[in-house]
């Protein structure tokens, strides 16, 4: 998926209400990483495995970001709020981990040491 204005925004807004920093970020993809070259089975156990963990880390704040949890599954499947709002999650994460756009993107999120302009 190519990113847009309304998915960085959304992003950049999920990241700031939940404080994921570059380390919460590195963990992440550190885990999803250990899926290289697994086969399919063991690559979707892996993507249920980094969502549950996700869930665990910041589940106590996703009430903080209902909202742009809905708006982003809308503009990242195409499909309505209203639709958004029953799907499943647990898929969401998986199609995510297959995302090379969105993670080439967080990866530089991640990526500690970075200069701001």
């Amino acid at each position: 998926m190519k990113i847009n204005v309304d998915m960085i925004c959304l992003v950049s807004s999920i990241m700031d209400k939940l404080n994921i920093d570059a380390n919460a970020l590195s963990k992440y993809f550190k885990m999803g990483e250990s899926g290289k070259g697994k086969s399919k089975e063991q690559t979707d156990m892996l993507a249920k495995k980094i969502g549950i963990e996700i869930m665990v880390d910041l589940g106590k704040k996703l009430h903080l970001i209902k909202s742009e949890i809905t708006q982003f599954i809308a503009i990242y499947k195409n499909i309505s709020e209203e639709e958004a709002k029953n799907y499943d999650l647990m898929e969401l994460f998986k199609e995510i981990s297959k995302d090379d756009d969105l993670k080439s993107f967080l990866k530089k999120a991640a990526t500690p040491g970075q200069k701001k302009k």
